[in-house]
């Protein structure tokens, strides 16, 4: 395995093909004959064959309990050697191996401790694109540790954003077995939105999130979450119909409450009710939606572990548990056998 190499375009010259990637579309794995080319966020690596599947980083640093949630399912969680907090994991894995010192938190307070990190001697760190390493950036580097800045985030599909398995894989010698995990919650995944297309026949109206210090955040239609509610053959509530954002549109509620006071569901992603019931939801207007006088709101967070929602940890490299809880909930407007949500 080599360290981070310049973008060359001689180099793209000799390549013989892509390798598959089929929904993420901010990263490029390239089988150059001899190897594969990891191109993402306008660096490279290089893997020989050797190291994409029998070989690669041991110790690594993962900040974020969706790095450390693909490490899990590729059954790698103890080539972990630190995380930036266990607090908001629901791992009970990872919660372990901290709790035997195998795994160091080296960020609890959220900035990253340059010491501990040392300490761990790791040979690589994956943070999200635009973490605050700072200053460190380069003593780490110096260190000879190896820096990946994911990009996951920036996916608007859901299998794009669980596809960035296949980037931990070949870093870590499991290309070929996050390949095989991919494909099969894909088909799983297929499967679940071809069946809510035939038996969903009336697509309903679906309002998501609630205001939060003022202002209601709406996700965008090319949103990951907005994917979501279109395979599970609903229609999501958007203010600005049309709209290209995968961020999300910050509104005034009185607005949400004038336009989408009509839905059939409303989705709340959110760990600020966790275990608590409809009466929480304490705002002016509440009794105006539909769904609230219906009793059809649900909140994702059934499966809550101390600070951690599993929504946002095994539901990214398991978005076909999610599209399945979402075709449960919209053909039978209840939260029996769903994993991810409840009905409030």
């Amino acid at each position: 395995m080599k360290k981070k190499i310049c973008c060359l375009l001689l180099v793209f010259s000799s390549l013989s093909l892509f390798a598959a990637v089929d929904y993420a579309t901010n990263f490029d794995i390239i089988d150059s004959g001899s190897g594969y080319l990891l191109r993402f966020g306008g660096n490279e690596f290089s893997f020989s064959y050797e190291a994409a599947n029998h070989s690669g980083y041991s110790r690594c640093v993962v900040m974020g309990t969706v790095y450390s949630a693909m490490f899990e399912a590729l059954a790698s969680e103890r080539l972990i050697a630190g995380i930036d907090t266990v607090r908001y994991t629901s791992s009970q894995k990872i919660q372990a191996l901290v709790r035997e010192a195998k795994v160091v938190e080296v960020a609890p307070s959220g900035i990253l401790d340059l010491e501990k990190t040392l300490i761990v001697n790791p040979d690589c760190l994956i943070a999200p694109q635009g973490f605050a390493v700072s200053e460190n950036v380069e003593l780490l580097s110096l260190s000879g540790i190896d820096l990946f800045f994911f990009m996951d985030w920036l996916e608007t599909h859901p299998l794009g954003r669980l596809e960035w398995i296949k980037v931990v894989g070949l870093m870590i010698g499991r290309f070929d077995i996050a390949c095989d995990y991919f494909d099969s919650v894909v088909d799983s995944y297929l499967e679940i939105h071809s069946l809510a297309k035939q038996e969903i026949l009336q697509s309903p109206r679906i309002l998501v999130n609630i205001p939060y210090f003022g202002v209601w955040y709406i996700p965008g239609e090319k949103n990951y979450f907005a994917q979501f509610i279109r395979d599970a053959n609903g229609i999501m509530f958007t203010p600005e119909p049309g709209n290209s954002l995968s961020s999300s549109l910050a509104m005034d509620p009185e607005v949400i409450v004038a336009k989408a006071s009509d839905c059939d569901f409303w989705l709340i992603n959110s760990s600020l009710h966790k275990g608590q019931g409809l009466s929480s939801l304490d705002f002016p207007y509440r009794s105006f939606f539909k769904a609230f006088e219906n009793g059809l709101v649900f909140n994702n967070d059934k499966n809550v572990k101390g600070e951690g929602l599993d929504f946002f940890e095994l539901g990214v490299v398991r978005p076909d548990l999610v599209l399945r809880d979402l075709y449960l909930i919209f053909k039978n407007r209840d939260d029996a056998d769903c994993r991810f949500f409840r009905r409030m």
